[in-house]
Order: C-alpha cells, then structure tokens, then sequence
C-alpha cells in the first residue's frame, strides 16, 4: 500500500485499521506534524520503519 495524501495520514490510518494487519509493506508519505503520530500507529500494527528521511518512510511488518 502506498499513502501520499498531503497530511491526512493519521485520518487514513485510523480507518485502515484492518488493513493494515494484512499488509506486509507500507510505503508512506508524511506531511505536516504528523510523523510521530503515523510512527506510533504503524509501530502498534507491529509494522516497524525504514525510515528515509523524516518525510518519507517505508514501513515492514515486523516478524514476531
């Protein structure tokens, strides 16, 4: 899945709960103040960062 949608990814990411349990990879955009925020809910999906810069990350279902 792939999220570039000019700072709302916090509102996509609530609601895409359930999907993202079934994604292996995440490639997201982030804009604005909404990093720590994107990074906490991706890392409670147990789906931790490949972080490229502060503004773009690439996101990996961990394997535990």
């Amino acid at each position: 899945m792939k999220i570039d949608i000019e700072g709302a990814e916090v509102l996509v990411l609530k609601e895409a709960t359930n999907t993202l349990k079934n994604l292996r990879k995440i490639i997201v955009e982030i804009h604005y103040d909404n990093f720590d925020r994107t990074n906490e809910m991706l890392e409670r999906s147990k789906i931790r960062p490949r972080i490229f810069s502060r503004r773009n990350a690439v996101y990996h279902r961990s394997k535990t």
